[in-house]
């Protein structure tokens, strides 16, 4: 039988309790999400990536420190990547003195995100975007239109 392929963070968290009970080897090739080799690790899986809050930590200091940027705005669809995402940017950024003074939730699949770009805070002086997939080409063209 061909092994499923699973891609997504929220894929592979419900999933996890499965690859457990049935004592099935896996390998989480692209599925990021922390916590499946982490805080509630399964002992069937390996990971052979990234985690979804990783590539994020290295911004610590630099938007604060190079940036100059203070306050910043978070914008990511509404799943455990972009949970995760906003997660480890939020913590290292507020670790180096920066504040989170908002976050947009959209869900996966928005085509019209102008509801949440007319909500962002004025006085933020940058916004930390997460998109996937086709929202990471909807996401900029809804910005140029709004402009």
């Amino acid at each position: 039988m061909p092994w499923p392929a699973f891609f997504l963070a929220n894929e592979g968290y419900a999933l996890a309790p499965k690859v457990d009970e049935y004592q099935m080897p896996t390998v989480w090739a692209v599925v990021s999400a922390d916590d499946l080799t982490q805080r509630k690790p399964t002992k069937w899986a390996v990971r052979t990536g990234w985690t979804s809050s990783q590539p994020n930590h290295p911004f610590r200091g630099y938007v604060v420190r190079t940036l100059g940027y203070k306050k910043v705005v978070t914008i990511a669809m509404d799943y455990a990547f972009g949970w995760e995402q906003v997660g480890g940017f939020q913590r290292t950024f507020e670790e180096a003195g920066g504040q989170v003074v908002q976050k947009l939730w959209p869900p996966l699949g928005t085509t019209d995100f102008g509801p949440y770009l007319a909500q962002i805070k004025r006085d933020a002086d940058a916004v930390f975007a997460v998109m996937v997939a086709a929202s990471s080409l909807r996401f900029p063209s809804n910005i140029r239109m709004r402009g």
